[in-house]
């Protein structure tokens, strides 16, 4: 005997957690879904939890939470942490330390990149070490040069306490890269201890 789709999802998944840039939007800085997209995504809340996994943080999302109707936790920010729309709370929170944010730096400034961090509200570029907010939850690169894509995670990836990310550029052509830095834990955490998720009806 076979099964419909929709037989498939009510018996075996009780979540959608969908990816956004190249996925539910076009990879752009201000990109939106289709009407395709919130029509399907729409059918889909009728059976099951939706919810996304993106590196956007939580004020790159107000738009997109509002046009495809999200309720519940999704993941932003690289996985550093689940955000229940409904609730408009914070479900998992944690930032990147101190001392490996002091050394990322330090690096970083050494070899002449330029960077964002962002302490949840907003982006801060390129701040010194005297002057970094008490409290980063990620590190963003905006462009680096393919050849340099490889030597800057070489510098980064020591850190056991943080997960790299590389993804093709916002800001400028196919031939450069940008790296987004979050804490290891958060990634392992959300794996380890899933949050537990209502149906939406």
């Amino acid at each position: 005997m076979t099964l419909s789709s929709s037989n498939i999802l009510k018996r075996r998944y009780k979540a959608l957690i969908l990816d956004v840039d190249g996925t539910l939007i076009p990879n752009l800085i201000h990109g939106l879904p289709s009407e395709t997209v919130c029509k399907a995504l729409a059918k889909a809340r009728k059976k099951l939890h939706v919810g996304i996994a993106t590196s956007r943080p939580l004020f790159m999302l107000d738009s997109l939470f509002h046009m495809l109707q999200l309720s519940g936790p999704s993941i932003i920010n690289g996985g550093a942490q689940i955000y229940d729309v409904s609730k408009k709370v914070f479900l998992v929170e944690h930032r990147i330390q101190q001392k490996t944010l002091k050394q990322i730096i330090t690096a970083l400034q050494k070899n002449h990149v330029y960077f964002y961090m962002q302490d949840g509200e907003k982006n801060i570029a390129s701040p010194d070490i005297q002057t970094i907010p008490s409290s980063t939850i990620q590190l963003y690169i905006p462009a680096l040069l393919l050849q340099q894509t490889e030597q800057i995670s070489t510098l980064i990836s020591k850190f056991e306490d943080i997960s790299l990310h590389k993804i093709v550029s916002w800001e400028t052509s196919w031939q450069m890269r940008k790296m987004r830095v979050v804490p290891e834990v958060f990634l392992q955490y959300a794996l380890q201890k899933p949050t537990k998720i209502k149906k939406t009806k």
